[in-house]
């Protein structure tokens, strides 16, 4: 049995499938003690796809338009996500600045090495800052109803360049996550918001202002039926890295059992050890989320020994909207 540290912190690495959409593939519940045989990992080819929102100056157009290479790592770990950018756009339409305000540290950097080679018409209301919005999907890779039911509807990730980060927050230091239950009514508009998390009263204020914007409503975009009821997560984190170039392999985790109203607020991918020589193997892994929502428990039941480190390192890093049965158990299975 393996306790993690009351002191672990959230590394970068942490966040590499939170923000935006890792797919965690989950099986149907099992009885208690009865767990189905590991599979083999999914590896088909999946087919990238782009789309872009920008706010700017009236008519603003663009004249050449460069699409992100989506990074091999997001693509094995089947990530999806909002990156938005801050882009400085010059009289003459050339781009000279581009600063990520938010998104899934995996694509951010391609995402700003795209933008940097568009080409906007020159226009009388430049140069101003234009925000552009890129957004990773993988075609093929939408979760099943079975999926959904333990994840968020929507994520963001903010850095503190986004306007959405609290300045007071920054300066003292504080960064978390909050999870909201939110309605959208026949209007498509926000009508009621629950609270299911929150790290701070600071970004709790944040997030609720950030979803009453018109942006949010997206999360129930035409023709899906209003009214509807959605759940949010917003990661606020002050040091955010670029993964983009790491030559490392990110492992999506399964699970295996969870309770049915589990909401699964951060999923963390395993990084294959360097040091494991090609070896591969299934990792299965019992946890146990406490009354917070945290990992306060975790057990290898099977799996080579070589590659435990890897898989526990990233397990312990799951995080969790509070179970309304605490402590929870859920199984996951890491293949390498």
């Amino acid at each position: 049995m393996a306790k993690p540290s009351k002191a672990c912190v959230l590394t970068p690495y942490a966040r590499a499938m939170f923000y935006g959409a890792v797919i965690l593939f989950i099986a149907p519940p099992q009885a208690p003690g009865q767990y189905p045989e590991p599979e083999k990992a999914q590896t088909e080819s999946v087919q990238p796809l782009f789309s872009y929102d920008i706010e700017g100056p009236p008519g603003l157009l663009v004249k050449q338009r460069v699409d992100p290479a989506y990074p091999p790592q997001a693509r094995m770990a089947r990530i999806q996500a909002y990156v938005s950018l801050d882009v400085k756009v010059e009289a003459d339409g050339s781009v000279t600045s581009v600063k990520p305000l938010s998104g899934h540290p995996l694509p951010v950097g391609a995402a700003c090495d795209a933008v940097r080679q568009w080409k906007f018409d020159p226009s009388p209301q430049l140069p101003a800052h234009v925000t552009v919005e890129v957004h990773f999907q993988l075609a093929g890779t939408s979760p099943s109803a079975e999926q959904r039911k333990y994840l968020p509807d929507w994520e963001s990730g903010l850095t503190p360049l986004s306007p959405d980060y609290p300045r007071e927050a920054i300066l003292r230091g504080i960064e978390g996550q909050v999870a909201l239950e939110v309605t959208i009514d026949s209007n498509r508009q926000l009508s009621d918001l629950r609270v299911l998390k929150s790290d701070s009263g600071l970004l709790t204020s944040a997030a609720v202002r950030m979803i009453q914007t018109p942006r949010f409503p997206r999360v129930c975009p035409p023709p899906e039926p209003t009214p509807c009821t959605k759940r949010a997560v917003i990661d606020f984190e002050l040091n955010q890295r670029d993964h983009s170039k790491d030559h490392v392999l990110f492992l999506a985790p399964k699970v295996v059992q969870a309770p049915p109203d589990l909401l699964i607020t951060h999923r963390e991918v395993a990084i294959y050890p360097v040091d494991a020589h090609d070896l591969e193997g299934n990792l299965r892994i019992k946890l146990t989320v406490d009354q917070k929502g945290e990992v306060s428990d975790v057990e290898i039941l099977s799996g080579p020994e070589p590659l435990a480190a890897a898989a526990l390192k990233a397990a312990v890093k799951m995080r969790f909207a509070p179970p309304s049965t605490a402590p929870a158990e859920v199984i996951l299975d890491y293949h390498f």
